[in-house]
């Protein structure tokens, strides 16, 4: 019989972290090990939580905090995050230039920018249900 593991304090969070605690305590080893912000990894190295209704739980408080502050991003710093997707695509070689029609295809849709954002920003993808 396998023991359970403690998410909360795999994250370094108490049990009553509010969603931007447990955003904070995922975001940072999640950013690091991200292969965009750090090209030397071969594959996305991510906290793995094991176990259903926990990971449910902790996933859904991130994302759904992340996806609000990334919309209002979106909506309220638009120059701010157009500046951040560039970057994203300089990360993979290309210029600025080269990535400007990319860059004004997603200001025209807001939803896909947000989503762009939380998966190759954050590296936060909504989890599989399965």
């Amino acid at each position: 019989m396998s023991s359970k593991r403690d998410y909360y304090e795999a994250l370094g969070v108490g049990r009553s972290a509010h969603a931007e605690e447990i955003k904070k305590a995922y975001r940072q080893p999640a950013r690091k090990y991200h292969p965009a912000v750090n090209n030397d990894l071969h594959h996305d190295l991510e906290i793995k939580f094991e176990e259903g209704n926990l990971k449910s739980t902790l996933l859904e408080k991130l994302l759904f905090s992340e996806r609000a502050r990334e919309e209002a991003e979106v909506r309220e710093k638009a120059d701010i995050e157009a500046g951040e997707v560039t970057e994203v695509f300089q990360s993979y070689g290309l210029t600025a230039e080269e990535s400007k029609p990319i860059v004004d295809a997603l200001r025209k849709r807001p939803q896909a920018w947000v989503d762009f954002m939380m998966r190759f920003e954050l590296g936060l993808e909504k989890p599989d249900p399965g």
